[in-house]
């Protein structure tokens, strides 16, 4: 009698477990901090200086920006004059690497730009924000090695992932300035020709000197096609122009792996410039071409370092 319940038994349990299913566990989602990488040299690039909101000052960046700011420049919210201390904030934006490596590119309304350089100036008082007053103008100039007589103003607001949106001054009515070459005869600085200009936007921000790329090309799409491990949240893409100093941004897609531009002359050279971070793993691909209509660059990333992807965008 024992037997038969105990096969009994066992017949049951067999049954059940044959019945239930086996448990899949998905895989971990991979996860990124590539964004942090640029806001990171973003905020590294910071320069500080510090002024009597009284007394006129000129500051000298890293890389040659000087910054002109005259005595009772800045106010208050509401309009009066800013007495003590101002703290003045400079990035300087002035290569195709430094643009690579803050995400800075410049692009205006899909057209590529010449750039001679972008910037960013705030001031600001025990962490609060001054502003310009009407009558006042920072005057700015910017190193050039080549100075170039086509270059005009655009302003820039920053997005929320980094990027600069440029427009012309001259479609500004607020920001009707212009840029005028000027020679430095002091011999400091190691910079002799500079852009000139004011600056006279009430909450300073970014600054570019540029102008249109007129290629005399037709313009064409251009595709970056990677591995669709590789998307908009792990990866970013980038056309660079050494030439002319110019980026541009290649966007993800709602397809994996595939990072579109437009508006890209055809029959010029680029590099495709693209990095990703997925589980502090580092990839990256560095592919010069000649661009053709409709362009298509198929990318293949290689496991690397964040030390060998900064010294190759150096090398840019």
């Amino acid at each position: 009698m024992k037997k038969i319940v105990y096969s009994t038994l066992a017949i049951a349990l067999l049954a059940m477990t044959s019945c239930k299913k086996e448990e899949v566990i998905p895989p971990p989602t991979p996860t990124s901090n590539l964004s942090s990488y640029f806001s990171d040299n973003e905020s590294n690039a910071i320069q500080t200086f510090t002024m009597d909101a009284a007394i006129a000052m000129n500051m000298t960046g890293n890389n040659g920006v000087k910054i002109y700011v005259p005595a009772n420049s800045f106010v208050y919210g509401n309009g009066t004059q800013v007495t003590g201390t101002v703290t003045i904030e400079l990035i300087e934006v002035l290569d195709v690497s430094a643009m690579v490596k803050m995400n800075k590119t410049t692009t205006s309304n899909g057209e590529l730009l010449v750039s001679g350089g972008q910037i960013k100036i705030s001031a600001s008082q025990n962490s609060n924000e001054v502003y310009l007053a009407h009558s006042a103008a920072i005057n700015v100039s910017i190193p050039t090695a080549v100075a170039d007589p086509q270059m005009g103003l655009f302003t820039g607001n920053q997005t929320s992932d980094g990027d600069v949106v440029w427009t012309s001054s001259l479609q500004d009515t607020s920001q009707q300035d212009s840029i005028i070459i000027t020679q430095d005869t002091t011999g400091g600085g190691g910079w002799s020709t500079y852009y000139n200009f004011d600056f006279d936007n009430d909450s300073l921000g970014w600054i570019n000197c540029d102008y249109w790329w007129n290629s005399g090309q037709s313009l064409t799409s251009v595709t970056a096609s990677l591995d669709t491990a590789y998307n908009t949240s792990n990866t970013a893409c980038y056309l660079v122009f050494p030439n002319i100093n110019s980026v541009a941004a290649l966007y993800g897609t709602n397809v994996s792996g595939t990072f579109t531009a437009s508006g890209i002359p055809v029959n010029t050279s680029a590099t495709f410039v693209c990095i990703s971070e997925i589980d502090d793993v580092y990839y990256s691909s560095f592919v010069t071409n000649t661009i053709s209509t409709n362009h298509v660059e198929n990318i293949t990333m290689t496991e690397t370092t964040l030390a060998a992807i900064e010294t190759a965008i150096d090398n840019l």
